[in-house]
């Protein structure tokens, strides 16, 4: 039986990158994520670091930092909801600043489906604009049919 995780689906459905996409949808996005914890003081990626996925922060508390010179500025406390990681997926380029838990943190990983500059592949990669509609279809009618079937056992 899927198990769905109505809070979560509501941090998701609270994120501007994900604002039109429908509970189908967002079960799907849910379901390519990987949910992760951190623990208090513990560095989350580094400035500099290759940049292979993007972050919705759940919940916890986080700070974004930039190297200057020799210590580091505070660019901005994330709150849960707050998506960080994506420009080095955006733009290619390593990590510019770094992601520090302040307390432990949860927050969901969700893959690059981009080909990489080095030309690493992922499963989506060489999928012409057809064929992944086409995958999306075929996922979208097996969550729609998940749905449904989680439905009927809670009736």
């Amino acid at each position: 039986m899927l198990t769905i995780d109505e809070g979560i689906l509501r941090v998701l459905s609270g994120v501007s990158l994900f604002a039109g996409l429908d509970r189908v949808h967002l079960i799907w996005l849910l379901s390519a994520a990987e949910r992760v914890n951190v623990s208090a003081e513990q560095l989350f990626f580094d400035e500099g670091d290759p940049g292979d996925k993007f972050f919705v922060f759940i919940k916890g508390s986080t700070v974004v930092e930039k190297r200057t010179g020799e210590s580091w500025a505070k660019i901005v406390d994330l709150r849960p909801g707050d998506t960080f990681g994506e420009m080095s997926i955006i733009d290619g380029v390593p990590r510019s600043a770094r992601v520090r838990a302040l307390g432990s943190m949860a927050f969901f990983a969700l893959p690059d489906v981009m080909p990489p500059a080095d030309g690493h592949k992922t499963p989506f990669h060489g999928l012409d604009m057809d064929q992944f509609s086409s995958l999306i279809s075929i996922e979208d009618q097996i969550f729609s049919s998940l749905v449904a079937e989680n439905n009927n056992d809670t009736n």
